[in-house]
């Protein structure tokens, strides 16, 4: 029996070496589909809170508009009320 030299012995340690490093690329590969998927998720996630933050922001805006106008015309209401009840009893008094 021959002995093998240390090129033979390198050349089919590197012949051996050539399935897992296949395999182990194609882990890395998959490895950076998965991540390039989760950014994108996450962008899409992202700009979908970005645009409910601005409904409700939009939304808030609206409510605290209404809510001033409704008090404004409350107060103005009390204000003429008053107004109206005073002339009404300056009107009816006894000379």
């Amino acid at each position: 029996m021959r002995k093998r030299s240390r090129r033979d012995r390198i050349e089919e340690l590197e012949r051996r070496l050539e399935g897992p490093e296949r395999e182990f690329n194609g882990l890395i590969e998959k490895g950076e589909d998965l991540k390039q998927k989760i950014e994108m998720g996450a962008r899409f996630t992202l700009s979908v809170g970005i645009r409910e933050i601005s409904f409700v922001e939009r939304e808030c805006k609206y409510l605290v508009e209404n809510l001033n106008r409704g008090l404004a015309q409350k107060e103005l209401d009390r204000f003429a009320r008053s107004v109206l009840e005073t002339v009404m009893s300056l009107r009816w008094q006894p000379k």
